[in-house]
């Protein structure tokens, strides 16, 4: 039995509160979330599956495995701790918010927001 993981996932009035007046505001949703994620070889040995080709498994993870939205979820958070001032995300939804243009069009500054995802595939 797989035990639980729990993270915790903010709900829509807590994401409108963090947002709060901010005019400029831009969404990103990540292609395929849960599969920009390796898993180890110990889980991936237990997605093993057969089918009339062969027998295969999955090497990054999948949808509707038990843990795959706590373990994104966390995932994601710690890659945006440097700008989470600005930003926040539900799974694999990305908001970003500032009061004015310029600190918009600023976002991130010195912050490779991809390349920290890359430290994470």
């Amino acid at each position: 039995m797989t035990p639980l993981k729990r993270f915790w996932l903010p709900s829509l009035v807590e994401i409108l509160e963090q947002v709060g007046p901010n005019p400029c505001l831009s969404t990103l949703d990540l292609t395929a979330g849960f599969h920009q994620l390796e898993m180890d070889e110990a889980s991936s040995d237990l997605t093993t599956f057969v089918c009339p080709f062969g027998r295969y498994k999955y090497v990054r993870m999948p949808f509707g495995l038990k843990n795959v939205p706590a373990v994104f979820q966390e995932v994601l958070s710690q890659v945006l701790v440097p700008v989470s001032d600005i930003s926040n995300n539900y799974i694999d939804d990305v908001i970003i918010y500032s009061p004015n243009w310029k600190a918009f069009v600023g976002f991130g500054e010195g912050y490779n927001l991809f390349g920290s995802c890359r430290l994470y595939s």
